[in-house]
Order: structure tokens, then sequence, then C-alpha cells
């Protein structure tokens, strides 16, 4: 009796662990950095790669980002120009060499397919003469080559 009471948590514990792994995600992670240097800024874009991800750490995603700040996303270039992803906001008082993002997709039917060329954009957003304009950026172009199910 004690045996099947053991093998029965064990199954039971088991079971939840299995559970209990995270959901994995294709998204772009994206490692730049910015400096503000004098009120001058300065982006650079060191990595842009397709990868997949802890649903976690697909965060901070807009349609509309809240302004001034660091606007991170990506136009999906397949056969047509298809789409941009949402924005991915991080706040204009970040600084440094090695900031890493993930900019993340609204449905699996907006994932690129292997082989779509994207444009990876990072756009610096600031008030400037009483409206916001982009006072920095850069982009880099990227193949995607990540397998995920739909």
């Amino acid at each position: 009796m004690r045996v099947r009471l053991i093998l029965l948590a064990a199954a039971v514990i088991l079971s939840a662990c299995v559970g209990s792994q995270p959901e994995k995600l294709p998204a772009i992670e994206v490692i730049f950095s910015h400096y503000n240097v004098s009120g001058n800024h300065v982006v650079e874009i060191h990595e842009a790669k397709g990868v997949l991800v802890d649903k976690k750490d697909v965060r901070n995603i807009y349609e509309q980002p809240p302004y001034p700040g660091i606007h991170v996303y990506a136009y999906i270039l397949g056969k047509n120009l298809r789409d941009v992803t949402p924005v991915t906001y991080v706040p204009l008082s970040k600084e440094g060499g090695s900031i890493k993002v993930y900019v993340g997709f609204r449905s699996p039917e907006e994932v690129p397919e292997k082989g779509d060329l994207l444009v990876v954009v990072v756009d610096v957003v600031e008030k400037k003469d009483g409206k916001f304009a982009t006072v920095a950026t850069d982009s880099k172009r990227i193949t995607w080559n990540v397998s995920w199910e739909k």
C-alpha cells in the first residue's frame, strides 16, 4: 500500500513538473547600445536574430508605445511587405552598451517563414520643437531562420 501511495505521489509531482515548463515563443532578440551624450542620443544595433524564448521574456510590447522612449520593432519582408511587428518599449533613461530586448509577434500567423527577410529598427523618440520625433535610429537586416510549429 505504501509503495502505491509513493508511486502515486511521484507521478503527481512529475506531471506537475512537466506541465510547468515555460512555453517557448518565437521572437527577435535585439542587442543594442544607447547613450545620451550631452542631449544627443546615439544608438547602435550590435546583434539581431530570431530565437525561441520563454513567454515571460516577451514583454513591454505595444501597438502604440509610450513617448518619449526607445522603440524596437521589425518590418517583415517575405514575398510582399507583410507587416510591422508590435513595438517593444524601452525607457529613454536606459543607457548602456548591451541592452537586450525581445520583439514578439501578435499571433502565430504573423511569425515569419524560414528565409523571410526582416529589417529590425531601433528608434529613439523624443520631444523636439513641441512634437515627438525620431532623434536617433539604427537598423539591421536579418534572415529569419527559426523553426516553430504554429
